[in-house]
């Protein structure tokens, strides 16, 4: 019997622990204050000129004779070369890369007689300066290189914004400007004022060209570019 009432007590005695915690713990839920924020999104746009061209250029030569094939390619690198050094490059900016050689004869499962020359030698060359003006006048002018006798396969220059870094701190800071007097409208328009900041992200940037004329044009295509972020940003909301 004695054992019994020792259980009950020790039962009565959690019980109203339990419940002691329970208003305990709704007393102080009910005394927290509700925080007020709002949430506004940012943003800063900056026009950039690129500063880095890279313009990859192939030189085809075919011919029975390996040597002749291979003397064609170097005559029209080099002409490619004179072509870009007299317009102003250094002739270091006309980078060889790979070169490519088949031999028709070789192919495995070729049919029918070979034609064109049993070898094809390819020469990818590219052109990468700093001056990028000079290489988007030099694509336009690629006909003076037919005129020389040279025909490179050509898809055009890409023209590179590489400064990305410096800009990058004050761009999220005029993004965070924007968001803030979002911010503080919304506040202004509920009587309120915007407090400090609860939680922030950070979009990725992008860049694309200034004047999006073509949807399906490359974003390497045009010398002036866009650069864009937008920031997400929870204000505390104050009375």
């Amino acid at each position: 019997m004695e054992r019994v009432s020792i259980i009950l007590a020790g039962l009565l005695v959690g019980v109203g622990a339990a419940l002691a915690g329970f208003f305990i713990g709704d007393g102080f839920e009910a005394g927290r204050e509700p925080v007020r924020s709002v949430t506004v999104r940012g943003l800063a746009e900056r026009e950039v000129r690129a500063d880095l061209a890279e313009w990859p250029l192939q030189i085809t030569a075919a011919d029975d004779d390996l040597q002749t094939a291979r003397r064609r390619v170097e005559q029209d690198l080099t002409a490619l070369t004179a072509f870009a050094t007299e317009a102003g490059l250094p002739a270091g900016e006309v980078i060889r890369q790979r070169l490519q050689v088949v031999d028709q004869a070789a192919e495995r499962y070729r049919q029918g007689p070979i034609t064109g020359g049993r070898y094809i030698i390819t020469q990818t060359v590219l052109i990468r300066s700093a001056q990028v003006d000079l290489v988007e006048q030099l694509s336009r002018r690629t006909s003076e290189l037919v005129e020389r006798g040279v025909v490179v396969q050509d898809q055009g220059p890409s023209f590179v914004f590489t400064a990305l870094s410096e800009i990058k701190p004050e761009m999220i800071a005029a993004a965070t400007r924007d968001a803030r007097s979002g911010a503080e409208q919304f506040a202004e328009d509920s009587g309120s004022r915007v407090g400090d900041i609860l939680s922030a992200s950070q979009g990725y940037f992008s860049i694309s060209p200034l004047i999006e004329a073509n949807p399906y044009a490359s974003p390497g295509e045009q010398v002036e570019k866009k650069v864009r972020v937008v920031t997400t940003i929870d204000f505390r909301i104050e009375d």
